[in-house]
């Protein structure tokens, strides 16, 4: 699938030799300068230029003084009979013609993994600042932030900028003018804003500040000074997992007393213009309007599946025992979430507010360790585990009817749910290995009302006897 931009509003940086004898060769296939402007115009729908401002420029462009426009360059291209496989196999970066910074990639512009992974990435964890046009990412963990970076260098960005973002807590009666913190390893005196958060059980007061170009593996240590009293924070950045914090502030509310964020800003505007145009991701606060266009749902799952990569590293949840839950304040994106699980055959529950969608079962599990990457150690980690623990109880393959057996031996007469609860087991499978034992005389029924009971046969013990059971005592 290619990303689909207008051509007239896009620059493009082509290659310095090939581009010159396009343009001279062009020049004399026309007959001057005038006349070759004549013809792109009128012939071939160039109407960005007049003829005498398009004149003036072909020899800017020819020796590479200003860039062309993609249009332009394109319509040389057909004026020359040029195949377009050999005319944009000479482009070495295009640019948004009001920006700055450029995008090293060929055109046209394949919507592949990455770009998939990072138009979701900055759905979710991120946000546009308008104003700027910058493209921003925050989150907690390292790795989350390695491979967005990774994938913003597949696309052909080299320039960004990492900050350290770091909010700790402070008394409530503390005041901002009274509140200094002082780098310990620079001697940096930081300049601080505050926040107040009205929370259920308690007002807490937060100051944040920022470290500007950090690298990962950092380690910073903070001297906070009071009006009467003085703690430290110290701030460690890893090569992977979650960035690790501390504050000797003593207060008998439990909570996170410093958290710590990576912020990568990117400033690249032709970046920024096709995450919201192509992607459709609205600047500034977003949370509650997200949702996922037909752009991304349509992508073949090959590619698909990098998407949900993303969504999966920043906003699912790992539910012990069971799978994972994913919330989000927009009704939109939770519905969209589940129309791409559906394409891969995993179902999902919505709860009734439609804020969390939930992906339980072991099938369900099994497809999404088949299919997708958590990206976070500690999520592809728990993830093995639920898998793991859940094998434990069911596996060896073809035991069940061995653990309901021996679950009803020991309880002499009992109901399929007893039965059920006693094997440790959940779900409605039960109701067909209940059905299987009867259908093969290992239990018979003592009582034919509902709820039914049922005990072991002889031959039901002779069976047990016979097949190791697989029971955790």
């Amino acid at each position: 699938m290619i990303i689909k931009i207008p051509e007239n509003e896009f620059t493009a940086d082509v290659e310095q030799n090939f581009l010159f004898n396009l343009i001279e060769e062009s020049i004399q296939k026309a007959d001057g300068t005038g006349n070759l402007s004549k013809i792109l115009i009128k012939e071939y729908s160039l109407k960005k230029y007049t003829e005498r401002g398009l004149a003036d420029n072909l020899r800017k462009w020819q020796k590479k003084r200003h860039l062309l426009y993609l249009s332009a360059y394109i319509k040389f291209g057909d004026y020359m009979r040029i195949d377009k496989k050999t005319l944009f196999s000479k482009i070495v970066s295009i640019k948004l013609s009001r920006g700055k910074l450029s995008l090293k990639t060929s055109y046209p512009i394949e919507l592949n993994g990455a770009w998939a992974f990072l138009s979701e990435c900055i759905r979710t964890e991120g946000h546009l600042t308008k104003l700027k046009k910058r493209v921003i990412l925050e989150n907690t963990d390292v790795d989350l932030i390695e491979e967005f970076k990774k994938n913003v260098k597949k696309i052909g960005i080299t320039k960004f900028k990492q900050d350290l973002k770091i909010k700790f807590m402070v008394p409530l009666e503390a005041k901002l003018s009274e509140v200094k913190v002082l780098n310990l390893n620079t001697g940096e005196e930081k300049k601080l804003h505050r926040r107040i958060l009205r929370l259920k059980n308690y007002d807490r007061q937060d100051m944040i500040f920022t470290e500007p170009n950090v690298s990962i593996g950092g380690s910073f240590t903070y001297l906070v000074m009071l009006k009467s009293s003085r703690f430290n924070i110290s701030v460690h950045i890893p090569k992977s997992g979650k960035i690790k914090a501390n504050s000797t502030l003593k207060t008998e509310i439990i909570c996170h007393k410093v958290t710590p964020s990576l912020i990568v800003g990117i400033g690249n505007s032709t970046f920024y213009y096709i995450l919201s145009k192509t992607f459709k991701i609205q600047s500034g606060e977003k949370s509650r309007q997200i949702f996922i266009p037909n752009v991304i749902k349509q992508l073949p799952k090959n590619t698909l599946k990098h998407a949900v990569n993303s969504v999966l590293a920043a906003e699912s949840t790992i539910v012990p025992q069971r799978g994972i839950a994913i919330i989000s304040l927009s009704k939109q994106y939770i519905r969209d979430l589940r129309e791409i699980f559906l394409k891969f055959n995993i179902t999902c529950k919505i709860d009734k507010k439609q804020r969390t969608l939930f992906i339980f079962g072991s099938r369900n599990v099994d497809k999404l360790k088949k299919n997708f990457d958590f990206i976070l150690k500690s999520k592809n980690d728990s993830l093995k585990y639920i898998i793991k623990s859940r094998k434990e109880i069911h596996a060896p393959n073809g035991l069940s009817k061995s653990l309901y057996l021996k679950s009803l031996d020991e309880l002499g007469i009992a109901t399929s749910i007893e039965i059920r609860n006693r094997a440790g087991r959940s779900g409605n499978s039960f109701r067909f290995y209940i059905k299987n034992l009867l259908d093969k005389d290992y239990i018979k029924v003592v009582k034919n009302i509902r709820p039914k009971t049922y005990m072991i046969t002889t031959d039901g013990k002779i069976y047990l006897k016979n097949n190791k059971t697989y029971w955790a005592d």
